[in-house]
């Protein structure tokens, strides 16, 4: 959301972790996403691996199924008529056997097996029996037809119990194959619903979490394209993004001091060419009006006297405003640096406004601290600044000048206890010629920043509890502009 305020915040857009990166963001969503897909189709995999081994059994099965049979067939057509059988016949019935024997596993159909093997082992043995007795042209012995027929109900019976335990085993392998498959193909189904509601959810959570301020610092760089220097872009956390955006925040920030500087330099470069243009053909008949007024204010009295003397103030008041203009056109220093004690220049500031102001308020030096500069030039910034702070505080105020400094920078700043700056005229007190004084030329603290940043410092309006404050910044190496 783009507001038109003076802070501009372009929206807001919080990620879903303070301490994980984008790239881990996608990373995850990607790895999760993929993990889904894989996890969904290694178990539909697994599912239909165990389909295929069910019904590989359920092949086996229906072999088993066949052989018995078959076997069941063999013998009724090998043993079932009087005579011996012929060796083709037994050794198809051996081999069903054998295939029988190694193939059936369960229990309780080995068991039938058996009987099967021992039944055929019989009848195998009674017909060789017969055989040998036909070739010595003996006639088999009593009951042996009898017994015959009792081995091949043996092996009917056995082939038929084996075979109904197969078929048995067969339906219900058979009933749990369709069921396997019904919830297989519910699952995939379900898979396929799911799974791109997951993908369209990750997409979302992506969208937001990264689309979302892609969007916002697309449009703050757009916004900045088109000149609005105070557009700025709120993302909370700690990501790759929200570092582009504090990033892109004070490249704004730069870009709009950058241009305030600018805008400002211009506006004093303006002013000093008008100024140097005006001051020569000013000066000139100002002083000649001043001489004039000096020489005749005595002579004469009464109200013409008063009206001289009106004149002759206001001719000086013009004097100072072209001389302030002419300032403004060069703040910078004529003289080579120097080391420059502002506590001592301070207290020396304070004596000067006490002087011109007899009514002055109370005012408190504190603190210590030097600045590498021109003492004349700080002592004009200093002079303005205390100045205002004292008509500001009026005669039962207060105002405090505070001396620090570090290792590369010396603060001073000036506090009163007056009614302070309106908030919707604080961004304008630095303009040439804005004044909220009946009395004043508004180029005080115009001609005071303009020198302080000559120096490399600047003069900051600073927020306060109660009042005013202002604070004069002077580096205490070489980092100002020397002429």
């Amino acid at each position: 959301m783009v507001s038109s305020s003076t802070s501009k915040d372009v929206g807001q857009a919080r990620g879903a972790g303070r301490s994980f990166g984008t790239r881990g963001r996608l990373v995850l969503a990607f790895a999760i996403l993929a993990a889904s897909v894989a996890a969904a189709f290694g178990f539909q995999l697994a599912r239909l691996a165990a389909m295929q081994s069910e019904i590989v059994e359920l092949r086996e099965d229906h072999e088993q199924m066949r052989l018995t049979l078959e076997l069941s067939d063999a013998v009724r057509d090998g043993y079932g008529q009087p005579g011996p059988t012929r060796f083709e016949e037994e050794r198809r019935i051996r081999s069903h056997m054998r295939r029988l024997a190694a193939e059936v596993d369960e229990p309780e159909a080995r068991s039938w097996v058996e009987r099967l093997s021992t039944a055929t082992d019989a009848l195998e043995r009674r017909s060789r029996a017969e055989r040998t007795e036909l070739a010595a042209g003996r006639p088999p012995p009593q009951g042996t037809e009898e017994a015959r027929r009792a081995l091949v109900f043996e092996v009917e019976h056995s082939a038929d119990r084996l075979f109904t335990f197969l078929r048995e085993r067969s339906l219900a392998q058979s009933a749990a194959v369709e069921d396997r498959w019904r919830r297989t193909l519910q699952l995939a189904l379900g898979f396929a619903i799911v799974l791109p509601l997951f993908a369209l959810a990750i997409g979302v959570y992506l969208s937001r979490a990264i689309g979302g301020p892609l969007a916002l610092l697309g449009e703050g760089a757009a916004r900045i394209g088109a000149g609005d220097l105070r557009t700025r872009i709120d993302l909370q956390g700690q990501d790759e993004l929200s570092v582009l955006a504090a990033r892109f925040n004070a490249m704004a920030a730069a870009l709009e001091q950058h241009q305030e500087r600018l805008v400002r330099s211009e506006k004093l470069a303006s002013l000093g060419r008008v100024a140097a243009g005006v001051a020569h053909e000013i000066n000139n008949p100002l002083q000649v009006i001043l001489g004039y007024l000096s020489l005749h204010r005595g002579r004469v009295e009464g109200e013409l006297g008063q009206h001289l003397a009106r004149v002759e103030r206001e001719a000086v008041r013009c004097g100072e405003i072209v001389e302030a203009m002419l300032q403004l056109s060069r703040p910078s220093p004529t003289t080579p640096p120097e080391p420059v004690d502002l506590r001592e220049l301070s207290q020396e500031v304070v004596e000067a406004v006490r002087a011109v102001m007899p009514e002055a308020p109370e005012v408190r030096v504190a603190g210590a601290g030097d600045a590498l500069g021109s003492a004349a030039r700080y002592r004009q910034v200093l002079f303005n600044l205390v100045k205002n702070a004292a008509e500001a505080a009026g005669p039962a105020g207060r105002v405090d000048v505070a001396v620090e400094c570090d290792r590369e920078v010396a603060r001073v700043v000036v506090s009163d206890t007056g009614p302070g700056i309106p908030p919707d005229l604080r961004a304008r007190v630095f303009e040439p010629f804005f004044t909220t004084k009946s009395t004043g030329t508004g180029l005080g603290l115009a001609l005071a920043r303009a020198i302080a940043q000559a120096h490399g410092g600047d003069v900051e309006l600073e927020d306060a509890a109660a009042g005013t404050r202002f604070c004069l910044r002077a580096p205490r190496g070489l980092g100002g502009m020397w002429t």
